[in-house]
């Protein structure tokens, strides 16, 4: 994984994975957020990855990409030949702190 791209994973108490998510850090230094895997995890997990991205973007003092029409993303690839994009993950304005 590039520099710029990090997985990351929701555990239960026991160490086990609950759920991950892909984040990138795309060529205008915004926070992009890819979908939470599996699609059948709770709300309330996907709320927790997604306030927990806020807390990262404000920590790296970057914006978070917003997923808005004509609002395109570029993530960079660094040392990789290639890597999936998925699509990022759709807003959720009832997300936003």
């Amino acid at each position: 994984l590039d520099a710029n791209k990090q997985v990351i994973y929701a555990r239960d108490a026991a160490g086990r994975v609950l759920a991950r998510q892909l984040v990138a850090i795309d060529e205008r230094d915004r926070l992009v957020m890819f979908e939470v895997y599996p699609a059948s995890v709770p709300e309330s997990l996907v709320r927790a990855f997604h306030a927990f991205c806020q807390v990262l973007a404000k920590a790296l003092g970057i914006d978070m990409y917003r997923n808005r029409e004509h609002d395109d993303y570029e993530v960079a690839t660094v040392l990789a030949r290639d890597w999936r994009d998925d699509g990022a993950a759709q807003d959720r304005e009832e997300f936003l702190a």
